[in-house]
């Protein structure tokens, strides 16, 4: 509905929730649509503000015990989940003490499970496999600290193209990019998959990664603290946490305040508020790149 209302010119400013009343009394369009078809006045009228479906976050999980005693829960589909909805009130759970962890289960993650039940099987004579059996394995086998994250033979399976159970390289495009960047290390692998994204792509990140990394001599930093930052991703801003830096360090910023400042950089909302703040943030994080030594020009361009 408030999307209709823009149509008409309605400009809403704030935390404004259109009532069916209102919207007949303003939307030339909607009172268009009700006096041809005034049949369906009364259905809109009780199904406004109705939940169209009900769905479930991928991978959002509340852990908790006896978790039916401290929050509501209903029954979707045979299973309990909360009611809370996704980009709207789940952002109060914090506000009563909740954290919402994004646990997704992988396909790949199986496959290891299952090749490493294989291998205690066959190479060491196991029956009956048990997960703790199968996370041993892997702790002493394949954990953080065992493995060497410098080993170049690995990272030729994906300058070789040796794509076969690669995690995050199943798409062609995906594999091109690899293969043309030639990962050395685990940072780049992190730093191309966060580079294969649909923003990144469009404005021709991956091109302008591979080529900076390609001719590392030719890249030109406009700040000491940028080049500390953003050498290890060939002076390519791939990062979130790249951003906050830049807004610490360079923009002086204090830190507590670098998420919030990350979130309010790109505004969702196109209201005359939300674009005041916007301005007034630019406006702080641009003084303080001038601050620290940019010129106008160098500031505006970074903060773009």
């Amino acid at each position: 509905m408030k999307q209709g209302l823009r149509n008409d010119g309605v400009e809403l400013n704030g935390p404004v929730q259109p009532t069916f009343e209102w919207a007949m009394k303003y939307s030339p369009s909607f009172q268009e649509l009700i006096d041809d078809h005034p049949e369906i006045a009364e259905p809109i009228g009780v199904l406004f503000k109705q939940n169209k479906a009900l769905g479930r976050h991928a991978g959002g999980v509340i852990v908790s015990e006896n978790i039916a005693e401290r929050m509501p829960l209903i029954m979707a589909k045979g299973e309990l989940q909360t009611p809370w909805v996704e980009g709207a009130s789940y952002k109060h759970l914090e506000h009563f003490g909740w954290v919402k962890f994004d646990l997704l289960g992988l396909e790949t993650l199986r496959i290891m499970e299952r090749t490493i039940e294989l291998i205690l099987k066959r190479k060491k004579g196991y029956t009956d496999v048990t997960f703790g059996q199968i996370k041993y394995w892997f702790d002493h086998n394949m954990g953080n600290d065992v493995i060497d994250w410098d080993d170049q033979e690995v990272y030729k399976v994906y300058e070789e193209g040796r794509w076969a159970g690669i995690f995050q390289c199943t798409n062609n495009g995906a594999q091109r990019l690899f293969q043309r960047a030639k990962p050395k290390s685990i940072l780049d692998i992190a730093a191309l998959t966060s580079i294969y994204r649909p923003g990144p792509l469009a404005m021709s990140i991956d091109k302008k990664y591979v080529k900076a990394k390609n001719n590392p001599e030719d890249i030109k930093y406009d700040h000491p603290i940028l080049e500390e930052i953003l050498s290890e991703t060939y002076g390519m801003l791939v990062f979130q946490e790249q951003t906050m830096a830049i807004v610490n360090r360079l923009g002086q910023i204090p830190l507590d305040e670098c998420n919030s400042i990350r979130k309010m950089m790109k505004p969702q909302q196109s209201s005359a508020e939300a674009t005041r703040k916007a301005k007034a943030l630019k406006s702080r994080i641009v003084d303080g790149f001038m601050a620290s030594g940019l010129d106008p020009y160098q500031a505006d361009k970074l903060y773009g």
